[in-house]
């Protein structure tokens, strides 16, 4: 039995909730027991495919209703919008798995699918779920659907829905869509806007539903020339903004078209910025999202923010035009800084928007000059997104490695980028590059106390360096623990191990072996890594991120012989139970799922049930190995045999790692010699083709096929790709699996019964024979 511990939950096919509902459920659930009171993040992003059917809508909302029931620890709930449904005929019964209370829960996130029809959330329906969930701290509401005229514009009678203040609400998502003026969950009524003579507070509560709201983001419906003409030409004020804008100290503002799309002489979307500066007057940080299609002044027009200290800005479009990074630059140097005085920091928040920059510097030259020649002494650009870092202290041109701390340079992919020397990556959130006090660069990660993570890391540590030089593994340098975490401090390494590409087949051998040993290191002692992939494998050169592709260094140091290369990320990583014997110990198939696209074997994709996973971290190195080198099996042929052994479909005959290192140090001693000095060839679009349909015995001498034809694959069957196929469906494979369990459960039994059923036929089928 596996207990699974996870704070973390991805729905992503509704086939699958009976499955997650029932491991909920029962005590142990397809040989594992997942805890629900230690769930604290549930996303909901299946697709679902019910089309016009409200019964089967209504039963799979009953569905998630319970499956909410079992999570009494959730804290934070996205559920993607991705029903394919007409008009609101639903709403009338709306997603009633709202309805669910919970004191726990702080965050909701309902994200709108763009491609889908909006399914709208009954008023009243959301309003009883705010009043459920007293301690929530961000909302991203849904679209809602203002029932018959309960809250038209004017109505004195109109009350607020919520029964009693959100008072740790901070953060707040709001669409403002002008079809109905009045937000009736922010306490509705007679606005100034509509008539003047009427008091702000009256036929409204006077209690503050949002005491502590200090950050709220607009969307902004897009004004045309006939809403315009409708709201006779002036833009009411959002009621939130109204009632709450004092408070506000954050204030993002999203629009998806330009300002000028509504062909209007005066962009309406101007008319938002005066009503800005007049409620939100502590206002600190304001966040401009828009596509930059427009002349800069045409944003915020004349209006001044005195308090606003740092400005964000997006472009929302993703694709790549020159002229709307030219207009933002612009707005920044030009506008931004007359506007908002007290101006002290601009963040590009978007990564795609600082690479665009740093990709067309020179032609944005102009631009980014006149942003810095413009802006104020105090002002800074911040155009590097948080999982870069840059070192303090300065380092030689060239610094030559001593293991355990790795060669590096200062060498750039573009030479135009100074500032980035040695400028380090991580995309995880949990690494963080340093350099100690003799200027060693180290990386220094955070993992759980007393977790596998730490246990493995630990047992490294413990290792005499020597010997973890020889097995492939990262070397660990201390582990810092402290309030049940631990800080692991390593040496920094490089990525990308196969870039620049090795130039002879030589020097591909040293990546095998490397690879082979530290798992075989892993395996020896119990550790299943169950994320093997390139990229988490590294080399002990690095340059600066992004930079090791074309690295002349590099490429000195792999043809010298110098370049080591290393597996490590064990955050994965399970410790088999003591007592447990390799080849014995199964995960449940769902587990075999965790890895890169692109390195996971097919060893579970027929239904099974549960899985070998050393066999499987065989296979997953098989699988990477076969994306690099399988296309050179003609010129090294013992690849052919020892990739097919390490992803061959037959589990038991797979190659453990020990015996897959040692076929691979077998044939390179048995090479003929000058073999390994041929030329290395870059694979082309035949290595694209999967590692199960390639055929790597193309070609290769008839004598060595039939020397090793016993471990050649044979190609996919007509039934294991109808059986892929069925199973790529949840349900047939959740069935498929069923039947496999029960096949197993009867295997003492069924070989004495089938052979009994048959017996007279076999009987009768001889006395034929000899009868003839």
């Amino acid at each position: 039995m596996l207990l699974l511990l996870f704070e973390h939950v991805v729905l992503k096919d509704f086939g699958a909730l009976k499955s997650l509902t029932k491991s909920l459920e029962k005590p142990v659930f397809d040989n594992a027991v997942l805890q629900g009171e230690l769930v604290q993040r549930l996303d909901i992003v299946a697709l679902n495919d019910l089309g016009r059917d409200p019964e089967g809508i209504r039963n799979l909302f009953s569905k998630i209703s319970h499956l909410l029931t079992l999570l009494p620890q959730l804290k934070v709930v996205i559920f993607h919008n991705s029903f394919r449904v007409h008009g609101n005929w639903l709403s009338g019964a709306g997603p009633f798995f709202l309805n669910s209370a919970s004191e726990t829960l702080e965050s909701i996130a309902w994200i709108d699918d763009k491609d889908r029809i909006y399914m709208k959330v009954p008023m009243s329906l959301w309003a009883s779920f705010l009043n459920s969930h007293p301690n929530l701290k961000s909302i991203l509401p849904p679209r809602l659907k203002a029932e018959e005229l309960l809250w038209k514009i004017g109505d004195e009678k109109a009350q607020t829905p919520l029964s009693k203040p959100l008072t740790k609400l901070t953060r707040l998502f709001l669409r403002i869509m002008y079809v109905a003026h009045t937000d009736p969950m922010y306490q509705p009524g007679p606005t100034r806007d509509h008539d003047r003579s009427a008091s702000l507070d009256s036929g409204r509560n006077s209690e503050d539903m949002f005491p502590n709201l200090c950050h709220v983001t607009f969307e902004f419906c897009i004004l045309a020339l006939g809403t315009m003409y409708v709201l006779n030409g002036i833009i009411p004020t959002p009621t939130l903004l109204e009632l709450h804008g004092h408070k506000l100290t954050s204030l993002h503002c999203v629009f998806h078209k330009a300002a000028d799309e509504d062909y209007l002489v005066e962009p309406p979307q101007t008319q938002f910025f005066p009503m800005i500066a007049r409620h939100c007057v502590n206002l600190e940080e304001l966040g401009l999202y828009f596509n930059w299609q427009s002349v800069a002044s045409t944003y915020i027009g004349n209006t001044t923010l005195p308090t606003v200290k740092r400005l964000k800005i997006r472009r929302m479009n993703r694709h790549f035009r020159m002229e709307p990074y030219k207009i933002m630059l612009n707005f920044v140097a030009e506008i931004a800084i007359l506007r908002l005085p007290r101006l002290g920091e601009v963040v590009f928040v978007c990564e795609r928007d600082t690479g665009y920059i740093q990709r067309f510097k020179e032609e944005l030259r102009e631009q980014l000059v006149s942003v810095q020649r413009r802006r104020l002494p105090y002002c800074k650009i911040t155009d590097r997104p948080s999982e870069y870092s840059l070192p303090t202290n300065p380092s030689p041109p060239r610094v030559e490695g001593e293991y355990p701390y790795a060669y590096h340079d200062n060498f750039l992919q573009l030479e135009t980028e100074p500032d980035k020397e040695r400028l380090g990556q991580d995309v995880s959130a949990s690494v963080v590059y340093a350099q100690d006090a003799q200027g060693h660069h180290v990386a220094i990660k955070l993992v759980v106390e007393g977790s596998d993570e730490h246990r493995i890391n630990e047992m490294v540590r413990q290792q005499p360096m020597e010997f973890v030089k020889e097995n492939g593994i990262l070397p660990v340098l201390e582990i810092l623990c402290v309030e049940g975490y631990c800080f692991v401090v390593m040496p920094r390494w490089g990525q990308t191990i196969m870039h620049p590409k090795p130039s002879t087949l030589g020097e591909a051998i040293p990546i095998l072996r490397s690879l082979l040993r530290g798992l075989v290191f892993l395996h020896s002692r119990g550790i299943i890594h169950r994320d093997i992939s390139f990229a988490n494998t590294l080399a002990n050169h690095f340059s600066a991120a992004h930079s090791d592709y074309r690295n002349p260094q590099r490429l000195k140091l792999r043809k010298d012989g110098a370049l080591q290369y290393a597996l490590f990320d064990y955050n994965s990583s399970v410790i088999i139970p003591e007592g447990s014997r390799i080849g014995e110990f199964r995960l449940p198939y769902a587990m075999s799922d965790w890895g890169r696209y692109g390195s996971l074997p097919n060893d579970t994709r027929q239904g099974e049930y549960d899985y070998d996973p050393f066999a499987y971290d065989v296979g997953m190195m098989g699988r990477i190995f076969c994306s690099e080198f399988q296309h050179l099996c003609f010129h090294l042929h013992f690849l052919a045999p020892l990739l097919d052994r390490m992803t061959t479909r037959v589990i038991p005959q797979r190659f453990t790692a020990q015996e897959a290192l040692d076929f691979l140090e077998n044939s390179v001693a048995e090479l003929p010699k000058g073999a390994l000095q041929s030329w290395f060839r870059e694979k082309n679009e035949v290595n694209h083709i999967q590692y199960d349909e390639y055929d790597r015995w193309k070609l290769l001498p008839r004598k060595f096929i039939e020397k090793w034809a016993v471990y050649k694959e044979p190609p996919l069957t007509r039934s294991t790709r109808t059986l892929r196929w069925l199973c790529s469906f949840e349900v047939l494979r959740v069935f498929v699996s069923w039947g496999r369990r029960v096949w197993d459960t009867l295997a003492p039994w069924r070989d004495t019964v089938l052979h009994l059923h048959f017996l007279p036929l076999r009987s009768l089928g001889k006395s034929s024979v000899s009868g003839s």
